[in-house]
């Protein structure tokens, strides 16, 4: 069996613990322990808790954006796009619960020290729904005046869900919560 690197240990066990616990409430040594090292190791890899913190932020960010986009055509049409992005999100989300939990517990919590990386999260993942959407609009597929709105609401609705289903049920529905997200919208504003 293959040895994960120490800095991916740490990364994974401070995602744990954070989303467990949260920022502040998570000592640098509980990630130690959690990870299995000696709290000195933590700071070969990372400056302090914040870096450490900082880095988890980007990396999870980069690798939801990545794989949606990985999973959409661009030749298909922006209705089956749409629908592609928000399957992949929820697909994302489902493989990696714990970074999901993180997330939304930190960024939800809006702190003015974390207003540079909510914008990267609009600027890395919700701009893939707001260009499909206004794609949609463009070519008449879609019943919608403003790409904005529009994708902040299906954004909000793929994260409300599934946060919703993390915390207060024991598994998480993939292709229930995909088809109530897709129906919601393609039943009313697909021409």
């Amino acid at each position: 069996m293959e040895k994960k690197p120490k800095y991916e240990k740490i990364i994974e066990a401070a995602v744990d613990i954070f989303a467990q616990k949260g920022f502040h409430e998570t000592t640098m040594k509980e990630i130690a322990e959690s990870a299995g090292i000696g709290k000195g190791t933590i700071y070969i890899h990372f400056e302090n808790k914040d870096h450490l913190f900082s880095e988890i932020l980007d990396n999870g960010i980069e690798n939801l954006a990545q794989y949606v986009e990985s999973e959409i055509n661009k030749n298909d049409s922006p209705g089956k796009k749409l629908k592609k992005a928000i399957k992949a999100q929820l697909e994302y989300f489902s493989k990696h619960e714990d970074f999901c939990l993180f997330l939304f517990r930190e960024l939800w919590g809006y702190r003015q020290d974390l207003k540079n990386k909510i914008i990267k999260l609009h600027n890395k993942h919700t701009v893939i729904i707001k260009e499909i959407i206004a794609e949609g609009i463009e070519n008449g597929d879609f019943k919608v005046e403003d790409e904005n709105t529009v994708s902040a609401s299906i954004v909000g609705m793929i994260y409300g869900a599934a946060v919703h289903w993390f915390m207060f049920s024991k598994t998480f529905p993939l292709e229930k919560v995909y088809s109530d997200i897709v129906n919601t919208f393609f039943e009313k504003h697909i021409g």
